[in-house]
């Protein structure tokens, strides 16, 4: 629940350091442009030196917060950024995407979105939360560690016997009742999350980073996090349909306009069930084109 708390407090600060950023940033802009203007006139020699000084200073460095913005920051960077990745390329990215999210620039904020948070209705069998999916195989940046893409990665939660008593106590359900059904509700209850990430972190990393996380976050309490690889998806890795499933497609589709024909044939020729006239349709005696016995 503090989770989901921070999230809301954070989403809430995004948008107001970002109108206030934009803001506080207009009148100091318009300065600097009427100097540059005056000594690029003045000394042709300096104009790329000017102009690759104005290009650094023009990149967006993190956003000034308060101290509460701040602490609610780095919780949701402590929890959705990996923390010491074996991958070098991974670490450089999240390293990246660290410095986007302070930076309040769009394409970590989508990564963030992308992300799942405490989902309502949980004690009601809302198991599953798969974030934003199309937003986060969506998301391309490039940055000095090369091309940066969203990866969405699907893990397990699944709780222990002690949890499922107390969720199923809920529902009035005895403790002899509960220990007939217990094989098969233990073996049948997932909590399905879902996280954004650069592509290049594996999913052995993802594992190592949230499965800590949620120990930490759900200190006390049973629960076993599993992720494979095979649950992580990106743009180039996502399944294509082949030409044997758009063939099959085609013929089922296919058998369908054929029988919605020869029914409607049916229908406009009299020979339909149950016309009004109390005549029923007689194998051999349809009217379709397509069999004739």
């Amino acid at each position: 629940m503090n989770l989901a708390k921070t999230v809301t407090h954070l989403q809430v600060c995004i948008v107001t350091c970002y109108i206030l950023n934009a803001t506080k940033a207009a009148p100091r802009n318009n300065t600097p442009s009427k100097a540059f203007s005056y000594n690029v006139a003045a000394f042709p020699e300096k104009i790329a030196t000017q102009a690759k000084n104005n290009g650094t200073a023009n990149k967006k460095g993190a956003v000034k917060l308060t101290m509460k913005q701040g602490l609610i920051m780095n919780q949701i960077i402590a929890t959705y950024a990996l923390n010491a990745p074996r991958d070098l390329l991974c670490k450089r990215q999240v390293e990246d995407f660290k410095n986007g999210l302070r930076s309040l620039e769009p394409w970590a904020l989508r990564m963030f979105d992308s992300s799942s948070k405490l989902q309502p209705g949980v004690l009601m069998g809302n198991m599953v939360e798969y974030g934003a999916f199309e937003q986060c195989l969506s998301i391309y940046k490039e940055t000095e560690n090369g091309p940066l893409r969203g990866k969405h990665c699907s893990f397990r939660l699944i709780p222990g016997e002690t949890i499922l008593k107390t969720v199923i106590g809920f529902r009035n359900v005895s403790h002899k009742r509960f220990e007939k059904i217990k094989s098969s509700v233990i073996q049948g209850v997932r909590l399905i999350w879902s996280v954004c990430i650069p592509d290049s972190c594996p999913a052995a990393d993802v594992l190592n980073h949230f499965n800590r996380t949620i120990m930490e976050l759900a200190q006390g309490l049973e629960i076993t996090v599993t992720l494979k690889e095979e649950n992580c998806m990106t743009l180039s890795t996502r399944p294509q349909w082949s030409s044997g499933e758009y063939s099959f497609l085609i013929l089922a589709g296919g058998v369908v306009f054929a029988v919605l024909v020869c029914t409607i044939i049916d229908l406009m020729s009299g020979n339909g069930a149950f016309l009004g006239t109390g005549r029923r349709w007689k194998a051999g005696g349809g009217t379709c084109p397509f069999y004739q016995p």
